[in-house]
């Protein structure tokens, strides 16, 4: 059996998770409702960093959508009721970046119709597309409000089939730029012609998969005791990363992510299942009481792993789930009652709730409850 090794876990809550792998432990043969089992959401918890913001980036920097101007704008414009609100840091109203995206947009996509080499760094006009384009994902649409069948990244990944995701994320999880943590700049050029004036988008980039999570995995399969995922992200876009990455030991089968509709011919649209569970928020918990318990016996989980708002209800649910742990990212939301909760009863052998730190700089742990970030 593969042990779980100290490494950089929090000392206290490395000893949690020993014991409990080692008070569960199941044959790998055992009938799988028997075994005992964790949840994990994926984004900056199974991983520093996350994935839709980075295959966003990855589509900008390659410029592979699969979309051709006419369907962005049928994508952009599909909920008319937000277009007259105000951007952020902005005179001008998301109807006016609509606009001058989709003339940048429009530009670049002739030059890759006419065999150019897409994106050129310095054309003006993939600059101000991509710097566009981003302050759209990361600013924009962040201080809006989505249907519960709406999520902001199936906008751009309209298109493509889960062979074309797949083939792109083993693309971006190659290339040094997504792994390297660092932050990422991205500006337009003064544009007199502009509706909106000049735009700086910077995000800090690097996906880690970090040892520690690699390890945690290999030790629970090996002792039997299964690890699901439970993600906000689309779960085409879950699966690939999941497959081609060290975390590959991963079933399929226990993976839980927003689903997406697809038309006919396999594509993904723009909308997600309205008839699927929705793994965000309050569906965290429902996911797990309505399709990982029964799998279980209707057992809860032994311990579930999350770092953000999102996680926070289930988090805070299952009053049999003995270990509860938060990725200290320090966020001002109520997030910080369950780190206080954690400081309290620090070092007790009843506590519940762990921080584990990490060094956001470089993405990996640190062995102690608090995280640096510069």
């Amino acid at each position: 059996m593969k042990p779980l090794k100290p490494l950089k876990w929090e000392p206290t809550l490395y000893q949690r998770l020993a014991q409990l792998i080692q008070d569960h432990a199941q044959p790998q043969a055992s009938d799988p409702s028997q075994r005992a089992y964790m949840v994990f959401d994926f984004d900056e918890t199974c991983i520093t960093g996350d994935i839709e913001d980075h295959f966003m980036t990855y589509l900008v920097d390659h410029f592979a959508f699969k979309l051709d101007p006419d369907q962005l704008r049928q994508v952009l414009t599909c909920q008319p009721e937000i277009l007259n609100r105000q951007l952020p840091g902005q005179a001008a109203i998301l109807q006016d970046l609509v606009d001058d995206l989709l003339i940048s947009y429009q530009e670049v996509w002739q030059q890759k119709n006419k065999g150019q080499a897409i994106p050129q760094p310095q054309d003006p006009h993939y600059q101000d597309l991509a710097a566009k384009l981003t302050f759209y994902y990361f600013t924009a649409m962040r201080h809006m409000t989505f249907a519960p069948n709406q999520w902001i990244s199936t906008y751009f990944f309209t298109g493509f089939t889960q062979d074309d995701m797949a083939h792109h994320v083993q693309v971006m999880l190659k290339e040094p730029r997504y792994q390297t943590r660092q932050i990422r700049h991205w500006t337009s050029l003064p544009d007199p012609t502009g509706l909106i004036g000049p735009i700086e988008v910077s995000y800090q980039a690097g996906m880690v998969f970090c040892e520690e999570m690699i390890n945690l995995f290999q030790a629970l399969i090996s002792h039997g005791i299964d690890p699901y995922i439970v993600s906000a992200s689309p779960l085409p876009l879950v699966e690939a990363v999941v497959a081609r990455s060290p975390l590959s030991a991963i079933d399929k089968s226990q993976i839980y992510a927003m689903q997406t509709q697809f038309n006919p011919a396999g594509q993904i649209l723009n909308q997600l299942d309205p008839t699927a569970h929705t793994s965000h928020g309050p569906g965290k918990s429902q996911v797990i009481r309505d399709w990982i318990s029964p799998r279980h016996q209707g057992k809860s989980p032994l311990a579930i792993f999350g770092d953000s708002m999102g996680d926070y209800d289930m988090l805070t649910q299952f009053d049999q789930t003995t270990t509860r742990v938060l990725f200290n990212r320090h966020l001002n939301n109520p997030t910080q009652d369950l780190a206080q909760e954690a400081q309290l009863t620090y070092g007790q052998a009843d506590a519940k709730f762990f921080l584990q730190g990490k060094d956001y700089r470089t993405g990996q742990f640190l062995n102690q409850i608090h995280s640096i970030f510069a």
